[in-house]
């Protein structure tokens, strides 16, 4: 069963942030990290439970080559993206959303 997946409104801003960051430096770039950011989302949306628990009820699945992650939290049949963070960058920033 796959789950109806939403974004707070911090957490798109972050995504079109960062791949405006990644296409002053190439667009293909920019395209490759939305790719692998759908990816990480098709993946949580069918498998919810399988991503690392990073802070109560907080899951993380991390992108492939690039250094994000998607932060979210399930809700009934509902996944809630709250946050696409840089890995190494502000530790927990998102925990109040």
């Amino acid at each position: 069963m796959a789950y109806k997946v939403s974004l707070l409104e911090e957490a798109a801003a972050e995504v079109i942030k960062t791949a405006h960051f990644y296409k002053e430096i190439d667009e293909k770039l920019a395209n490759d990290l939305l790719e692998k950011f759908f990816e990480a989302i098709s993946y949580i949306s069918k498998s919810p439970f399988n991503n690392q628990v990073i802070k109560n009820n907080f899951r993380k699945s991390n992108l492939k080559r690039f250094p994000y992650k998607v932060v979210y939290r399930l809700k009934e049949n509902e996944i809630i993206i709250v946050a696409f963070a840089h890995s190494k960058q502000k530790p927990h920033y998102w925990k109040k959303r």
